[in-house]
């Protein structure tokens, strides 16, 4: 019984150590990609189309929360820079998918989008609660968000 609270009090020290470290890498490994166009407007500068739908996408972020409860995403960062797919689905040809998406924007610029093949088919609007309806498309379906120092929350259902 000692041994196993001793390993228990080991794994978790571990855990937060390795936590710690991974938190430093990102804050001073890589770099956000600065806000060039004010605090007003919340359209890209530097990350083209052609990264968000790219197949390779890369970010960093510092306070990010995730969570997931049955079919509701909640996603918040104090601060992200890159491309990062939130979600994605296998979309049928004849299938009507439907999505209430709500983005508030608090800093830097930002643009959360649909990708299906290669393309952005549909951007959600920011600083608003929308009804998304995807159709007429197959194969994978990602929800892409694309961020210049953003400040950001996200609900999906």
């Amino acid at each position: 019984m000692k041994k196993r609270r001793i390993l228990s009090a080991y794994i978790a020290v571990l855990l937060i150590a390795l936590t710690n470290v991974s938190v430093l890498c990102s804050c001073f490994l890589f770099k956000h990609i600065e806000d060039t166009n004010g605090e007003e407007d919340f359209s890209l500068c530097s990350i083209t189309e052609e990264q968000i739908y790219s197949n390779s996408t890369s970010h960093v972020e510092i306070g990010a929360v995730s969570i997931r409860k049955g079919n509701v995403l909640n996603y918040s960062v104090k601060k992200f820079s890159g491309v990062k797919t939130l979600t994605k689905f296998t979309a049928g040809a004849s299938n009507i998918y439907a999505f209430t998406i709500s983005v508030a924007a608090a800093a830097g610029n930002l643009r959360v989008c649909f990708i299906n093949n290669g393309a952005i088919i549909y951007d959600v609007k920011i600083g608003a609660v929308e009804l998304v309806k995807i159709s007429d498309v197959s194969g994978t379906c990602e929800l892409r968000v694309a961020g210049e120092s953003a400040a950001f929350s996200i609900t999906i259902s």
